[in-house]
């Protein structure tokens, strides 16, 4: 599965255009002239979905990562070493229900502080 989407990861003044094919992550620099590869790198598992995630008080933002056996991560992006950080990570699966033909739907409320501002749903 190819998703894509745009964020500003990799500074609070960057444009990012990242996609992911499979297992891989790919993060472009937007800029006038033309796109600028910054990363690409692979991940443990096949990417179901991403989405965007900013932090209250952050300038700039993260990536939530949810893969097709149910793990997810929060990723963020050091900019001085131009690696990955792991923000955090886990596992949303369900011990009573079936997967669903069209497989897993991700939506993040990070402004709720009475729920997890990771939520999937499994329809």
């Amino acid at each position: 599965m190819h998703l894509s989407l745009t964020a500003n990861f990799t500074g609070a003044k960057d444009k990012n255009l990242i996609v992911t094919k499979s297992n891989r992550l790919v993060i472009y620099l937007l800029t006038p002239e033309c796109l600028q590869p910054i990363l690409d790198t692979s991940v443990y598992g096949r990417i179901a979905n991403i989405e965007v995630i900013r932090s209250p008080g952050a300038d700039k933002d993260s990536l939530c990562l949810l893969t097709e056996r149910l793990k997810f991560c929060v990723l963020d992006y050091d900019s001085a070493t131009g690696e990955l950080l792991t923000k955090a990570m886990g596992d949303v699966t369900d011990t009573v229900g079936r997967m669903i033909d069209s497989g897993p739907i991700m939506h993040i409320d990070p402004a709720s502080s009475s729920q997890s501002p990771l939520y999937s749903d499994f329809r």
